[in-house]
């Protein structure tokens, strides 16, 4: 097998678990010329898993083994051996295991992919929502980022140039 381009990605899920154990999933991708990373790295509407960069990494890879490491802030590196086997496949995900506890939410994380005597870094932080009681919300979809439920708060916004002020009261109605 001659070289390949590979697209890597780091996922995380979209909240943070209760027992704040989370799982990293690392995919690489074969990456044809041309194409984005959006491309080859499917991510469904209702996906529990979503990318922690804007963009990928990529790197030319050979049919050989490949070691993945992972740090999260000051933790033990943990090492995944990937099998050249694999490598030959359209994509392969490595998953790491994430310890939060006694930690805050949004930590440096560290990889490192080696492949004979190339070496690529990728960092990023982790930015979990879940304990700050952020919504995400986009049109038609709705994702909570707290694990817990809370009561709706409805508030009427008035038409442009109506003041809402001094106990005014305007209730719209959808025609």
């Amino acid at each position: 097998m001659r070289d390949k381009r590979m697209s890597f990605m780091p996922f995380l899920q979209k909240i943070m678990p209760q027992c704040r154990e989370m799982m990293l999933q690392f995919r690489m991708v074969n990456k044809p010329h041309g194409n984005s990373w959006r491309d080859v790295h499917v991510i469904g509407d209702q996906a529990e898993y979503q990318p922690v960069k804007d963009d990928d990494d990529e790197m030319n890879v050979k049919d050989d083994d490949m070691a993945v490491m992972c740090q999260l802030s000051d933790r033990a590196t943990l090492t995944e051996n990937v099998d050249a086997s694999l490598i030959r496949n359209t994509k392969h995900t490595v998953y790491f295991d994430l310890d939060f506890n006694g930690k805050a939410d949004d930590l440096p994380v560290k990889l490192k992919v080696m492949q004979s005597m190339i070496t690529k870094d990728i960092k990023f932080r982790t930015h979990v929502l879940a304990h700050r009681g952020i919504t995400e919300t986009s049109p038609g979809k709705k994702y909570s980022a707290s694990p817990r439920l809370s009561a709706s708060t409805s508030v009427d916004i008035p038409p442009h140039g109506v003041s809402a002020a001094a106990d005014e009261v305007y209730t719209s109605k959808a025609k």
